[in-house]
């Protein structure tokens, strides 16, 4: 078995971390998104540069139409000559945001 990390990995973090803020906070709209950015900010999959490329890999051979809401994400707020590491990781937290921000609605839903 390969070490390098399978899209399927990815959500299932992305819904661990949705679980955990359902289960620990009870915040408004505003709240939620600041908390699900901060949370990614510092998750494992978006500071570790390795690990960041793989999540966008995973990410864009499974779930296109997430890569491409990360990808216009990068170009949005990267300067004129960012290194790649630096779009990898803005592209990995924009995914794992997307991901938990997806399964939380999830979660949601199930228990309505």
């Amino acid at each position: 078995m390969s070490d390098t990390i399978q899209y399927r990995q990815i959500v299932a973090e992305a819904r661990d971390i949705a679980e955990s803020i359902s289960t620990d906070y009870d915040l408004s709209q505003v709240e939620l998104q600041d908390a699900i950015r901060e949370i990614c900010d510092g998750h494992r999959f978006v500071i570790y540069t390795a690990i960041a490329f793989e999540v966008v890999a995973a990410t864009r051979s499974s779930d296109f139409g997430t890569y491409e809401v990360a990808e216009d994400f990068a170009q949005a707020i990267m300067s004129d000559r960012p290194s790649i590491d630096d779009i990898m990781t803005a592209m990995a937290f924009e995914i794992m945001s997307t991901l938990v921000h997806e399964e939380f609605n999830k979660l949601q839903e199930e228990a309505a």
